[in-house]
């Protein structure tokens, strides 16, 4: 026995699709606005911190060789992984430039 042939769309059924439709698109086209500006502000930053990619590089280099366990080969340091040592001796050069004590 065959089975029966589904009902055609209502005029309304139509215009609630359309309308989810037209919905969906501005949506899409406000995330890809967002995207593009997001896209545009960061390509700036990335020249700017080329020097700074190329000493992750060889920090997770450095991690995956020794250490192992859940840290990976991780030795501590700061945000920048500087240890506080660093961190006091830069401090001090900048202090010694600008003639603050």
């Amino acid at each position: 026995m065959k089975r029966p042939k589904a009902p055609k769309p209502t005029a309304e059924e139509n215009a609630m699709v359309m309308r989810q439709q037209a919905a969906l698109d501005e949506e899409i086209a406000e995330g890809e606005k967002r995207l593009k500006a997001v896209t545009r502000g960061t390509l700036g930053s990335k020249s700017l911190l080329a020097k700074a990619s190329t000493a992750s590089k060889a920090k997770t280099s450095r991690a995956g060789r020794g250490g192992g366990g859940y840290m990976g080969g991780y030795t501590g340091g700061g945000m920048f992984g500087l240890s506080a040592n660093q961190i006091a001796s830069a401090q001090a050069q900048a202090n010694a430039r600008s003639g603050t004590a």
